[in-house]
């Protein structure tokens, strides 16, 4: 069924849905398409189960970086329908072509910034509206976990000057933050002495009087001639090339890594593969990049792209239960990276576990997954009702 809704040109598809994996019916709402700011949009997705648990809780699921919701989907499912909860997941801009303005020329740039202080409250506000009286839990995998913890951390401080028309307080609405392998601050697990090397003299760059301007030099060369990279291309290249360069790395006995261990889901089939390549892997805009990098040269903060809010910091300022979700042989956001965000924070409700999986694979293992799901769900059940800091 084609739904028309208010302000959205394309119609609402729906589908109603069986799945005899869990003997549920279901409806399946794709693309609810919203506004937020200089004509971006954000899109989402609707699993709404014909049995709700009676939680009168919805759960809204982010990706992170270089993913579109796609990577999301399993858990969802799982959460709709063997837990009972309506689910949506969510396209932050630059996920889909929706999501962008309507420009002749492709110049888009955006920073983690926008995601977490326009693309984030407008989900908030457009769940409030079309789901008056309920409250949410956020799960977010990767960077889309470290979005509403630093929404939800900074917002006292920073929001309202931040989100302007958007700004929504956090706990009006959030019951409850998930955020699976979601590091505080970056730092890979894959270093050696030429990486180390690197770091060493992009910090003494960093602590130089002319790094600032550099910085902003580099970001406007990057963001006029690259504006993003497409990492669905990149990869489908190097699936191509993958075979040849693993022969090549035992005959210079040096090893290189597969993507495989990017993955970090030793248990990955080719059909998997093959959906995470056409279905799930996207552009990310350099804006976005540069943060991640020079947060990987700091070592332990995330800084705005401004330099005026140090994330890392402010989430010790958080006051919304936290389930911090860790893969143990996760290299690109190593565990202690992660355990850090349990360990902010102000409230006592707060829980973590561990898995063992890599950085993608604890989102796509279907047993790891399906544990996730109990466990958070046993979270979420423990909370207290509407929920005030």
């Amino acid at each position: 069924v084609y739904t028309h809704v208010p302000d959205q040109e394309k119609p609402v598809k729906s589908m109603v849905l069986y799945s005899n994996r869990y003997s549920e019916k279901y409806r399946q709402d794709t693309n609810y398409i919203v506004p937020t700011v200089k004509g971006y949009n954000i899109s989402l997705k609707r699993y709404l189960p014909e049995h709700l648990n009676g939680q009168d809780r919805i759960l809204l699921m982010l990706p992170g970086f270089f993913c579109n919701r796609s990577i999301m989907d399993r858990l969802a499912k799982e959460m709709a329908l063997e837990h009972g909860y309506p689910v949506f997941t969510l396209d932050v801009r630059g996920r889909s072509k929706e999501t962008l303005p309507n420009k002749i020329f492709n110049n888009y740039h955006w920073s983690v910034d926008n995601y977490i202080w326009e693309d984030f409250p407008a989900a908030l506000q457009w769940l409030k509206a079309s789901h008056p009286g309920k409250k949410i839990v956020v799960f977010g995998h990767s960077m889309g976990g470290l979005i509403p913890l630093f929404y939800s951390a900074a917002y006292d401080k920073h929001g309202k000057k931040r989100s302007g028309e958007l700004a929504i307080k956090p706990e009006s609405m959030i019951d409850g933050i998930v955020s699976i392998t979601s590091p505080i601050y970056i730092r890979i697990a894959a270093e050696n002495a030429w990486f180390n090397m690197f770091r060493s003299w992009a910090k003494m760059l960093t602590g130089n009087a002319l790094a600032d301007p550099i910085m902003r030099m580099v970001n406007f060369t990057l963001t006029s001639t690259l504006g993003g990279i497409d990492l669905n291309k990149f990869f489908t290249f190097l699936n191509s090339i993958s075979a040849s360069i693993r022969t090549v790395s035992f005959d210079v006995t040096y090893r290189l890594p597969t993507i495989k261990e990017f993955i970090g889901y030793e248990q990955i089939t080719p059909p998997e593969w093959y959906f995470m390549m056409e279905d799930v892997f996207c552009e990310e805009s350099m804006l976005v990049i540069s943060q991640f990098i020079r947060s990987l040269i700091d070592g332990d903060n995330f800084m705005s792209i401004d330099k005026e809010i140090n994330y890392t910091l402010e989430c010790n300022e958080l006051e919304i239960p936290h389930f911090t979700v860790v893969g143990t042989v996760d290299e690109i956001a190593p565990p202690d990276t992660v355990r850090q965000g349990h360990l902010a924070g102000k409230t006592t409700k707060n829980r973590i576990a561990e898995y063992k999986q890599g950085h993608l694979g604890i989102i796509t293992h279907p047993e790891t997954v399906k544990q996730i799901a109990i466990d958070t769900d046993e979270w979420i059940r423990a909370l207290p009702a509407n929920y005030i800091s």
